[in-house]
């Protein structure tokens, strides 16, 4: 443990000194992380918790919530009471995340089925106003035909009257 007080003091210090520049700051959280490791890999749960929380945040190496899951796993098992916690939280986060992924995906094909439906409505919508437009075509032109036959028969009509009767007087 003392170890691990140590290291703290030497992250204070390196953190509080003159305005570093983003180098070197980088630079002494990856020795800090280095130095951390070593004392995780040999030492209690505090260690690995520390270590733990270096991974998550991303603190001298990349960040990585698997390494961090195990070492928060590790100082679990050595009875630390802040890793136990962070599993608890980190796997109900993860089922937060999928429950929500699951309820996103489930309004998603919502949306998809209504747009499906809206699009299919529209195309009948449009076959019926299609249809009803060359119905009223096709009547138009028998009204027209049936027009024009009526015009011929009356034309015909009125010339075999005026054949039938001739004027007396010519």
């Amino acid at each position: 443990m003392s170890k691990y007080v140590v290291l703290l003091a030497f992250l204070a210090l390196s953190l509080a000194s003159a305005p570093a520049r983003a180098a070197e700051l980088s630079e002494a959280y990856v020795n800090l992380f280095k130095i951390q490791l070593s004392l995780a890999e040999k030492g209690g749960a505090a260690e690995k918790y520390g270590l733990a929380q270096m991974y998550e945040q991303g603190l001298g190496t990349e960040p990585d919530m698997e390494k961090a899951t195990i070492w928060y796993a590790k100082a679990a098992e050595q009875g630390d009471v802040r890793a136990k916690k962070k599993l608890k939280d980190l796997e109900r986060a993860k089922q937060e995340a999928a429950n929500a992924a699951k309820r996103a995906a489930e309004e998603a094909k919502r949306r998809a089925q209504a747009e499906e439906t809206a699009k299919a409505k529209k195309v009948a919508k449009a076959k019926a106003a299609e249809k009803t437009r060359k119905d009223a075509e096709k009547k138009a032109k028998r009204s027209e035909e049936e027009i024009a036959k009526r015009r011929k028969a009356a034309a015909a009509a009125l010339a075999n009257q005026q054949k039938h009767t001739e004027d007396p007087f010519e």
